[in-house]
């Protein structure tokens, strides 16, 4: 009689094996094609000498960043708006290096072939080249293109299962192939691309919790490790520039735990020393998220953020990946000073150990008329071009490693 139980754990030993060895370069599905129009498709035309600066030393030098939040997003129903040239001017005088703009394409293909809109693509190009102009690095991201379930309808996203790599590996292709042919070589080391948001089995139990020990979480992160090296080897295959350009890569969920797990690798690379790996920390979540939560900052809670900072150094930053935080942030529970000194820790603890990060902004910055404080987010007034909490700022600017 077979043992079951005997049968399910050796499946799940496999499987384990599958995740912590590299891909080189395989996707076991056939190989995706780019199929866009291509007479349609924006072309960057643009031509800048691109200094080959290591992936550590653009991280190290993006200083403070500030997320648009959801603006390009592909139904328009965030209710935010794309900022002006004057609030990004305003922005970048305010001390901030670097802005990440996350993008949604799928609401924005326009016919059968994945090929993007172009008024689209050169709407985004606009606000890219606003910020470039400033000085600024800019981070641009595919946003929110993670389909809600799995085998997602042809242009609709991708998703992360093995029941959807057909349909996922034509979309991610596509896509940045075109983002590739936008931006090239007109731009320099200061655009920095992120191949994923937070991608993740949507609808299901996992969405928000990785476990290094379930079967599906383990099949979803080595899908998602062959789309990031579906969408990095199309990146260097547009050459120019780009076989140059610094990548970010999120592990499951852009979650530090699931990074951290054992079962997250980076995607091989032509280039060296030209990827860095993305995070997402909103933490500790009862303090940072969670409402009603905590919204005092105890010492437990900021050792809480020394031990995930100090964790990701020594994972990533000692081994020459470097790190950066793309999405942060405390949700405000009219808690001023207790929100100033989760900046003044959250920074320090960065800086100590070399980590860039940005500031997540969804434009809500104060707690509903019922007092609900879930996601108040918001920092940045982009219509008066100023900070809503001008401290929140100076203790993130200001902010050292402790002696």
């Amino acid at each position: 009689m077979i043992d079951k139980r005997f049968v399910c754990r050796l499946s799940l030993f496999f499987l384990c094996l599958s995740t912590l060895v590299p891909l080189h370069h395989a996707f076991c599905a056939p190989l995706p094609k780019k199929t866009f129009d291509a007479k349609n498709a924006v072309r960057d035309s643009g031509s800048i000498h691109f200094f080959a600066r290591k992936a550590q030393a653009v991280v190290s030098d993006m200083g403070l960043g500030w997320n648009l939040g959801n603006c390009f997003e592909s139904d328009g129903a965030q209710g935010l708006e794309p900022p002006s040239r004057e609030a990004i001017r305003a922005l970048a005088a305010s001390g901030v290096k670097t802005l990440r703009i996350p993008v949604s394409w799928h609401g924005h293909i326009i016919d059968g072939s994945y090929t993007i809109d172009p008024a689209w693509m050169l709407r985004v190009k606009e606000v890219v080249d606003w910020a470039l102009g400033e000085g600024m690095y800019v981070i641009l991201c595919m946003h929110h293109d993670n389909a809600a379930a799995s085998r997602p309808a042809k242009g609709t996203g991708f998703y992360p299962d093995v029941n959807s790599k057909l349909v996922s590996g034509d979309f991610l292709v596509n896509v940045w192939a075109q983002i590739a042919l936008a931006f090239n070589n007109g731009y320099d080391y200061h655009l920095v691309f992120e191949l994923l948001d937070a991608p993740r089995l949507i609808g299901t139990r996992f969405e928000y919790d990785y476990r290094r020990d379930d079967v599906d979480c383990l099949s979803s992160m080595g899908v998602i490790r062959e789309y990031e090296q579906l969408c990095l080897d199309t990146i260097r295959a547009s050459r120019g520039n780009n076989k140059k350009r610094i990548v970010l890569v999120p592990a499951y969920g852009a979650s530090a735990d699931a990074a951290l797990s054992g079962t997250f690798f980076m995607p091989e690379d032509v280039a060296d020393d030209r990827t860095a790996l993305s995070v997402h920390l909103y933490l500790p979540a009862a303090f940072a998220v969670d409402v009603p939560g905590a919204s005092v900052l105890t010492q437990d809670f900021k050792d809480v953020i020394a031990s995930y900072f100090s964790a990701l150094y020594e994972k990533f930053v000692v081994e020459q990946i470097p790190v950066v935080v793309t999405e942060c942030g405390a949700t405000n529970k009219d808690n001023i000073s207790a929100r100033e000194s989760w900046f003044s820790c959250f920074f320090a603890e960065a800086r100590r150990n070399d980590i860039s990060c940005v500031l997540w902004d969804n434009g809500v910055a104060y707690p509903a008329g019922d007092g609900d404080a879930s996601a108040c987010f918001g920092l940045f007034d982009r219509d008066a071009g100023r900070w809503y909490f001008p401290s929140l700022l100076d203790a993130a600017l200001q902010s050292e490693p402790a002696q």
